[in-house]
C-alpha cells in the first residue's frame, strides 16, 4: 500500500491526500511512496512547500559556538594574570630598594655615623625614624649704608620754603628754622629766583641721626653689634623709635600720647579744632574727617599710638588786670597783625580727581588776618577759560560741583591764594605760586 509522507510533520496520508490532515502541509507535489523514504524525503525537502514553517533540523544551533568563545576568554585572563602579577611585585620591590639606596647614600654624604643609617628588615616592624640635626643659618651681616648729604634744590619763580622741603621728602614744617640756618636766611621770604638751597635729608623713622655712619671703623663695630643683637633675640621685634626735631614753630607744643587719649580729648583739652590738629600734624591721617565741624564730623577717624608726639597748640598765656592809668602813661602803640604767604599744602601740582570725587583746597598761614581781610580764592579752568573766584576766611575750599567740567573731558585746574581786603577786593596780596590740578567732567558715557 502506497502512501503520502507529510515532508514537516512525517505524518502518513492517503496517496490521493492533497492536505496533510496532522499539520495542513500541502501534498500535491508530493509522491506516493511506500513509507520507507520518509526520513530521506523528509531530509530532501524543499522549504518551498512550507508556507512559514521550517524543519527542525535546519535551524543551526550556536549554543557550542558560544560556550567556546568563554572559554577562551577565561583561559587568557587567567593567563594574563600569571604574566602580570609577578612583573608587578618584581617592580615595586625595585622601586623599594631603590628609595633605600637613595635614604642610605643621602645620610652617609650628610656625615652620619653607621648606626645611624637606617637597614631595611625583612618583618612588618615599622622604621625608626632618624632626627636628623637643624642648621640655623647665622644672621646677615647689617650693611651700613653712607649719610647722604643735604638735598640740593634750586629756587624758581613762585616756590616757597615749604614746598621745596615737601620736595625733598620732608613731611612737616618743623625743618624750616634748620633749612634757614643752614642757608643763612632770615626768613622764608629772602629766597631768591636762581638760589641754590641746602635742605637736610629727613631721618629715616626708627633710627636716631647720631646712628648714621661716620667712619669706616664705626660702621665694622656697628655691624658687629648689631649681628650679635639679631643673633641673641632672633624672634624679638624691634619697635621703631620716632626722633622728632626739637625745634617746634611758635605757638605750638608737644602733647605725648597716652594710652586712653583720642583726637576728640585732645581737641577739648587745647580748645582747638580737628582741623587745626590736621594742620599741626600732617604725617597723621585724618580719615574721613569733614572739617566743617570743629570736631571733624562722627566719621573723622585718628589712629594715635602711646607715646607718639602730637603737635598742639600752646594754651595762650593767663590774661592779667590793667593798672588804672593815672594820665602821665606813654601810649603803647597798636601791633599791626603781620603774617607771611600763604602756603598751599594740597592738593599735590598736578593731582588727578576722577569724576566722583570731592576736591578740598587746603592751605597754611604763618599769622592771623587783620580786620575787614579775606583770602581770595581764584581757579581757573584752563580747558575752557572761565575763572571762578570765592572769598573765605578758612585754610581750605571745598571745589562746588557746578565748577566741574559738564563734559567727559578731563578738565585742567589752576589755583591760587591770596589775601585781600574787603574795602578794596581789586588788590591781591601775597598771592601763592599756582598749582594745578585734573578734574574729570560730570558727564558720564550713556
Amino acid at each position: 500500500m502506497t502512501l503520502k509522507v507529510c515532508p514537516i510533520c512525517g505524518a502518513r496520508a492517503h496517496s490521493n491526500a492533497t492536505i496533510c490532515p496532522t499539520c495542513g502541509t500541502s501534498l500535491a507535489d508530493v509522491k506516493a511512496s511506500n513509507g520507507r523514504a520518509r526520513d530521506q524525503s523528509a531530509r530532501q525537502y524543499d522549504d518551498q512547500f512550507g508556507e512559514a514553517d521550517l524543519l527542525e533540523s535546519h535551524v543551526h544551533s550556536r549554543r557550542g559556538s558560544v560556550l567556546f568563545a568563554g572559554m577562551l576568554i577565561v583561559a587568557i585572563a587567567v593567563c594574563a594574570g600569571i604574566i602580570i602579577l609577578p612583573i608587578i611585585a618584581f617592580t615595586s620591590q625595585a622601586a623599594t630598594a631603590a628609595s633605600e639606596t637613595a635614604t642610605v647614600v643621602a645620610i652617609q654624604t650628610m656625615g652620619l655615623p653607621p648606626t645611624l643609617i637606617p637597614v631595611a628588615l625583612a618583618t612588618n616592624t615599622p622604621r625608626s625614624t632618624v632626627s636628623l640635626p637643624t642648621i640655623t643659618p647665622a644672621p646677615p651681616t647689617a650693611t651700613p649704608l653712607p649719610t647722604e648729604g643735604p638735598c640740593e634744590v634750586q629756587v624758581r619763580a613762585g616756590d616757597d620754603l615749604i614746598t621745596l622741603a615737601y620736595s625733598c621728602g620732608h613731611r612737616s614744617m618743623d625743618v624750616l628754622p634748620l633749612v634757614l640756618e643752614m642757608n643763612n636766611l632770615d626768613s622764608a621770604e629772602s629766597l631768591q629766583a636762581g638760589q641754590t638751597l641746602l635742605i637736610p635729608r629727613p631721618t629715616v623713622e626708627g633710627a636716631a641721626p647720631e646712628q648714621a655712619v661716620t667712619s669706616e671703623g664705626e660702621s665694622s663695630e656697628s655691624s658687629a653689634a648689631l649681628s650679635q643683637s639679631v643673633a641673641a633675640a632672633p624672634n624679638e621685634t624691634l619697635a621703631p623709635t620716632p626722633y622728632p626735631s626739637a625745634t617746634l614753630l611758635a605757638g605750638v607744643m608737644w602733647h605725648v600720647v597716652e594710652q586712653d587719649d583720642s583726637m576728640n580729648g585732645i581737641m577739648y583739652t587745647y580748645h582747638t579744632t580737628a582741623e587745626v590738629l590736621a594742620q599741626l600734624n600732617p604725617e597723621v591721617a585724618f580719615s574721613q574727617c569733614d572739617f566743617q565741624y570743629d570736631s571733624g564730623g562722627d566719621s573723622c577717624m585718628v589712629l594715635l599710638r602711646p607715646g607718639q608726639l602730637f603737635r598742639v597748640p600752646a594754651p595762650t598765656p593767663t590774661a592779667t588786670l590793667s593798672p588804672t592809668l593815672s594820665g602821665s602813661e606813654t601810649a603803647t602803640p597798636t601791633i599791626t597783625p603781620t603774617y607771611n604767604a600763604p602756603s598751599l599744602i594740597s592738593p599735590n601740582n598736578r593731582a588727578v580727581f576722577q569724576r566722583d570725587e570731592i576736591v578740598t583746597l587746603r592751605w597754611l598761614s604763618s599769622g592771623i588776618l587783620g580786620a575787614g581781610e579775606v583770602y581770595r580764592v581764584n581757579i581757573t579752568d584752563l580747558t575752557t577759560g572761565t575763572l571762578y573766584s570765592t572769598d573765605t576766611m578758612e585754610l581750605y575750599f571745598i571745589v562746588p560741583e557746578d565748577w566741574q567740567g559738564t563734559d567727559q573731558r578731563r578738565h585742567e585746574y589752576e589755583w591760587t591764594v591770596s589775601v585781600i581786603n574787603t574795602e578794596h577786593p581789586d588788590i591781591l596780596r601775597f598771592t601763592t605760586a599756582p598749582r594745578t590740578f585734573s578734574w574729570e567732567g560730570r558727564l558720564t558715557e550713556s
